[in-house]
């Protein structure tokens, strides 16, 4: 089981067993130092620019589409645009 809290910012919870009584685990995910403040003005370039693809990958993207259900296809046909 994984168990998230906003009160604990970068902490996921985990348990092995669903018994009531089995402890929860943290574990921390983020660098020391890092708050939600830390992702207030963090750079987005991947989302607002394109990562250039190669022939190559877009060549195996291309053999990929004739396998991909229906509605995955869009993403994929816009990649190689």
């Amino acid at each position: 089981m994984i168990r998230l809290t906003s009160e604990n910012f970068g902490v996921i919870f985990t348990k092995k067993s669903y018994g009531e009584f089995a402890p929860w685990i943290s574990t921390p995910v983020l660098k020391p130092g890092i708050t939600k403040a830390s992702f207030k003005n963090l750079p987005v370039d991947m989302i607002e620019t394109p990562v250039p693809l190669s022939a190559e990958k877009k060549k195996d993207i291309g053999a990929m589409l004739l396998y991909l259900a229906r509605d995955s296809k869009l993403f994929y046909e816009n990649l190689l645009k």
